[in-house]
């Protein structure tokens, strides 16, 4: 189990486009079974919490941060390694900054719109992380040349 939890939060070493895209569909999974749950339990000890939706994102919003960091951040920095400097390092600390901004919570007008330029521009290092070959693909491929079966 704990062996089975540390590669889980592991950041070290690579990850292939497919495997990144395999691992980014369960553990989108995993992070929406996580909130329901947490939603679910906030909902009920927080008394008012089914009837104020703004106070129950205001209560999540804290797990929610948690949650993506600690579901997303190790395969986002497997494949930034896979990549090796394909994309800029800029760009990490960049996705890392895009956990933190306030999705779904109303602030003011000019802030919502910038949150949203924000996360209109974290679509770049995305597709890249999910289209772009790495080390792994080029492992392969030299693989394929070397041995054609």
């Amino acid at each position: 189990m704990i062996q089975t939890l540390q590669r889980f939060c592991s950041a070290d070493g690579e990850m292939g486009r497919d495997d990144y895209f395999k691992a980014s569909i369960v553990r989108t999974l995993a992070l929406i079974a996580f909130m329901a749950v947490v939603g679910e339990v906030l909902s009920r000890v927080i008394p008012g919490a089914a009837q104020n939706l703004s106070a129950l994102v205001w209560w999540t919003y804290p797990f929610s941060v948690a949650a993506l960091f600690f579901f997303s951040w190790p395969i986002v920095c497997r494949r930034f390694n896979d990549l090796s400097g394909a994309l800029n390092a800029g760009w990490k600390k960049y996705i890392f900054v895009c956990y933190f901004l306030p999705e779904g919570i109303q602030i003011s007008p000019g802030i919502n719109i910038l949150v949203s330029i924000l996360i209109l521009l974290s679509l770049y290092p995305g597709l890249v992380l999910l289209f772009r070959p790495g080390n792994k693909h080029a492992r392969f491929k030299a693989a394929k040349i070397d041995n054609p079966a």
